[in-house]
């Protein structure tokens, strides 16, 4: 018996239990080079063990030799990995050149004595650029993401990214965003994130933090659009606000115009908020 013409559950079950051997066996680390000032010497270049990689990409590593095999364990491995989307600001201005960006040729790079590299700049903005264009010229893709989680992006510029985005993820449920989209984009906006799609939102999370005040400075720029008065929430069924802010809080206004046309919501969660 073939292994394909196993039931579809305990085939996912047996991917699942492949993919968990292939993260714990795999590489956890990423890498990072400093250069250590030594007195009276020319500074050289150290590596360290600089974090752990994100458990989403552990899982698309641990996948990559799945998705190679056949079409139907591509399909299953595209589900299981874009189901959750994690999008953030990019820490940092710039990466070394010369360090290794496939994580299956670290236990190599670990060999070398004299790691050498050069610093060039990445734009921090990088990561939601190159997804949003993977979304749009492959919209096949972007309908496996049910979830997304976007941190750490409160600017205009970035919101406009974001909703190019979501408008490509025709089965979106649940979205978290940072409170600043509730300024920053228009009642058309939130429209169509809201019910502008094939699958329309079910839950949405507002994240509130104090920027620092060099993101304040550059948000003080934007003008708020009020846009929750002009968009639909009818169909939502679960909104959480956390975190506490100073700097265009979530306020009554904010709530009443969700609540008259989210008349649907079963679960209301408001946590560490002040205002």
């Amino acid at each position: 018996m073939h292994i394909n013409d196993f039931p579809l559950e305990i085939l996912t079950r047996v991917l699942e239990i492949v993919t968990q051997l292939q993260i714990r066996d795999g590489p956890t680390f990423t890498f990072g080079l400093s250069e250590a000032l030594q007195p009276f010497q020319r500074p050289s270049l150290q590596r360290y063990v600089r974090g752990f990689v994100p458990p989403q990409l552990l899982k698309w590593d641990a996948t990559s030799a799945i998705r190679s095999v056949c079409w139907k364990w591509h399909e299953w491995v595209l589900e299981h990995c874009l189901r959750n989307g994690y999008i953030h600001r990019w820490k940092g201005g710039e990466r070394w050149a010369e360090l290794p960006t496939r994580r299956e040729t670290y236990l190599l790079y670990e060999l070398i004595d004299r790691p050498t590299g050069t610093a060039v700049y990445r734009d921090p903005l990088f990561s939601l650029k190159q997804t949003a264009r993977l979304c749009n010229d492959y919209p096949g893709l972007a309908s496996k993401i049910r979830r997304m989680w976007i941190h750490d992006l409160y600017t205009r510029e970035t919101d406009r990214l974001v909703v190019e985005l979501l408008m490509s993820c025709a089965n979106l449920q649940v979205l978290s965003v940072p409170w600043t989209s509730m300024r920053n984009l228009n009642g058309e906006e939130w429209q169509a994130i809201s019910t502008g799609r094939r699958q329309t939102l079910e839950s949405l999370e507002l994240q509130c933090i104090n920027p620092t005040s060099q993101q304040a400075a550059r948000m003080n720029r934007q003008r708020d659009l009020t846009p929750l008065q002009r968009a639909n929430f009818s169909n939502l069924r679960r909104l959480k606000i956390f975190g506490d802010t100073n700097f265009m809080p979530v306020t009554d206004a904010d709530l009443c115009a969700i609540g008259s046309t989210g008349t649907q919501l079963k679960e209301f969660h408001v946590t560490c908020n002040s205002t």
